[in-house]
């Protein structure tokens, strides 16, 4: 798992190979900027799965040893949600 919070917005990519094409057993990468500063979007990839780029909010992770959940939560007010789980490779 990689976690970002550089650009001002939320993303979840599909898991990753190290070059960028999907693969089940992969790298999932997490962009997390949705926690201040004024929200923007960027084109993104085919390879993400989950994007938020107009609510601020919070990305929740719960770790478990061979596996983990994860749910972003918006501020009070927010419509938008993403949530799951996957095994660690």
């Amino acid at each position: 798992m990689v976690l970002n919070g550089h650009r001002h917005l939320y993303i979840r990519s599909a898991p990753l190979n190290p070059d960028g094409a999907r693969d089940p057993v992969g790298l999932r990468q997490f962009v997390v900027g949705t926690g201040g500063r004024s929200l923007f979007g960027q084109p993104f990839a085919s390879t993400v799965q989950s994007h938020e780029e107009t609510e601020y909010g919070a990305l929740m992770l719960t770790l478990h040893r061979s596996s983990y959940t994860l749910q972003f939560e918006p501020e009070q007010g927010g419509l938008f949600t993403d949530y799951g789980s996957s095994a660690c490779h």
